[in-house]
């Protein structure tokens, strides 16, 4: 881990998947490309990669060795903001805050429930934890108080942010409409081109499925 840099940025799990997934650049999916794509921008400017230790923590699960070696340009900028008492209290306020709302779709992943269940709308299961995790990573960026934005792609994150005060939850869009390998030269020889491994969404346990 790299000292801390001044960057008032922060990115959640799903950034660092996205980077992670190299074939998606032969993807026939093109969200799924524009979104790798968009992800190696982004972390390739900033100066500090800021998450906080939960999303670390997801990102890591599913790191191999050779993964995180192709990695290391970014990996190297990463800095891991620690979870405490503090952020502990807002997360539990952000639940209680989606909880109580009624505003917005009736189901952004079942936040609305405390307990594992099958969603009565997408008829997945999704996990009590996942929700503990997303409140977490919001509560993270707003506790620090030097974030102004947390970039995510994760629905969950994003509806949460909407009770965030003080910094907000954004997806990435991309500054070019295609992937220049060639302004980008030395990240893909890093994570090794096309031919790279992938991450498995699911084995992060990050619900990339949930998305849809």
């Amino acid at each position: 881990m790299s000292a801390a840099v001044e960057c008032g940025e922060m990115v959640d799990t799903q950034i660092l998947i996205y980077a992670t997934y190299t074939s998606a650049k032969k993807s026939k999916d093109a969200e799924i490309t524009t979104r790798h794509q968009t992800s190696l921008e982004l972390l390739q400017r900033l100066p500090a990669v800021r998450v906080s230790a939960v999303a670390w923590f997801e990102f890591l699960r599913g790191l191999r060795a050779d993964e995180r070696k192709k990695m290391e340009p970014i990996l190297a900028k990463v800095v891991v903001e620690r979870f405490d008492g503090p952020i502990a209290e807002v997360a539990n306020e952000l639940l209680l805050k989606r909880t109580g709302s009624r505003e917005g779709p009736a189901c952004m992943r079942c936040l609305s429930t405390k307990n594992s269940e099958t969603c009565p709308k997408c008829s997945r299961t999704y996990s009590a934890q996942q929700r503990l995790n997303d409140a977490i990573i919001v509560a993270t960026a707003q506790v620090i108080g030097t974030v102004d934005t947390l970039w995510s792609y994760d629905r969950g994150v994003i509806e949460l942010g909407r009770f965030a005060a003080d910094c907000k939850v954004s997806q990435p869009q991309s500054s070019t409409p295609l992937f220049d390998p060639q302004q980008n030269k030395a990240i893909l020889t890093a994570i090794g081109g096309g031919a790279a491994p992938v991450i498995p969404f699911k084995k992060l346990g990050t619900k990339a499925d949930d998305e849809s």
